[in-house]
């Protein structure tokens, strides 16, 4: 006869032995929680995998302390009041209060100060140069009041990545008018290009390019969810959350696709005219804005790296538009009285001299990197080394005193 108590042990042990299914599922998945944990929230914080980084997961522009531009009402987007890049960066970018790369200032002119504001994107704000000192609008400064030391001279720059004629325009109405400039350079091209350019037919009001900068509003909890990676992760790649965030970069662009590089078209039977009837528009309405309020204007043809516009399949048809664009400031200029300062055949001359000192040299550029260096005045497109900003700056000195500009 079994024992009762005996067969009760038995039986326990058994169980053990022999769980049920419901207790081995929820051990399993305790054991996938703990597995997930240790490796998502432990390794990959520290082992780079392609694809999990945080630098994968959140993107760049996202966070408020990284993101250098801010919602604007009428702009679309505009420089951030007060930002500045994070120490040790391999450029030093500084926003001043009035939310301008350069140093403080006022509304006010101060007496006896001659004052000009420079109008462009990126290559006037200054998006590859290594600091706010080495901008062509605080060299041109430094230049001015060398050459004319009884003078007193301020440029302020109010130029912003992606900005084209139509941001300045904005700009200048709404905001860099008020600094009561005595003179208004203004230096753009490539970016009007593209927006003529672009995928879709182009509008009088630039819609088909600009779209609304996105209002982002994160929960209160968004901050603590986000220091986990299995948070990231399933936000990333569950949600349109990145889409949506990143496709907008330093921009907001309708259509923008960050894999699409080349979205222009290949011949100019594919151009539309409507683009370039916009461009002479806004020459004529910065003129205007400008005269209208006693201030002289400039205009300046924008420089471009022709080596490095050929490394793409619509370079031919970009720089073919680039030309174009710059014939239509120059005919603008013409029937309106105002001075074109030749800028980019100065610059675009000492880049390809350069290139020839060291092919005797026997230099030849192999990679990206190296053909972005075979010259300094260049470092891709439009933007500028610091000498190619140096050679800018003195270049419209040289311009703003031939053609009289200060009086």
């Amino acid at each position: 006869m079994t024992d009762p108590a005996t067969s009760e042990s038995t039986a326990r042990a058994s169980g053990w032995r022999n769980p049920p299914v419901l207790f081995k599922l929820l051990f399993a998945l305790a054991y996938t929680v703990v597995l997930w944990v240790v490796v998502v929230e432990g390794v990959l914080r520290v082992v780079p995998v392609p694809g999990y980084r945080r630098s994968d997961l959140v993107p760049i522009e996202t966070t408020d302390a990284k993101q250098r531009n801010t919602g604007h009402p009428y702009l679309a987007y505009a420089l951030k009041p007060g930002w500045e890049s994070a120490k040790g960066a391999r450029h030093s970018f500084k926003h001043n209060s009035l939310g301008l790369r350069g140093a403080e200032t006022t509304y006010a002119k101060p007496d006896g100060v001659f004052r000009i504001v420079c109008l462009g994107g990126s290559s006037t704000y200054g998006h590859t140069e290594s600091s706010n000192a080495t901008t062509w609008p605080v060299k041109l400064q430094t230049y001015l009041n060398e050459a004319l030391p009884g003078r007193k001279f301020e440029v302020i720059n109010g130029g912003c990545s992606g900005y084209s004629t139509f941001e300045s325009t904005v700009n200048l109405a709404f905001r860099m008018i008020d600094f009561q400039p005595d003179l208004v350079v203004v230096y753009h091209n490539i970016n009007d290009m593209r927006c003529a350019l672009w995928k879709v037919p182009p509008k009088n009001d630039n819609s088909h390019w600009r779209d609304v900068w996105p209002r982002y509003q994160p929960s209160p909890m968004e901050p603590m969810f986000e220091k986990s990676m299995t948070y990231l992760i399933l936000r990333r790649y569950l949600t349109d959350y990145f889409a949506v965030r990143s496709e907008q970069g330093f921009f907001a662009i309708v259509d923008y696709d960050p894999a699409e590089k080349d979205p222009y078209p290949k011949s100019m039977e594919e151009v539309n005219p409507q683009g370039f009837n916009n461009y002479r528009r806004n020459l004529k309405t910065l003129t205007a804005i400008a005269r209208g309020h006693g201030a002289k204007i400039l205009f300046a043809t924008q420089a471009n790296d022709r080596e490095d516009f050929r490394q793409i399949k619509s370079g031919d048809i970009q720089l073919e538009c680039m030309a174009a664009m710059t014939r239509i400031m120059r005919d603008v200029g013409q029937e309106l009285g105002v001075p074109v300062a030749e800028t980019a055949t100065v610059l675009e001359a000492e880049a390809t001299r350069q290139r020839m000192e060291r092919a005797k040299k026997g230099i030849v550029p192999k990679t990206p990197e190296e053909r972005n260096h075979d010259q300094e005045i260049f470092s891709g497109e439009v933007h500028l080394w610091d000498e190619g900003a140096d050679l800018l700056a003195r270049t419209f000195r040289d311009e703003i005193l031939r053609f009289k500009l200060i009086q």
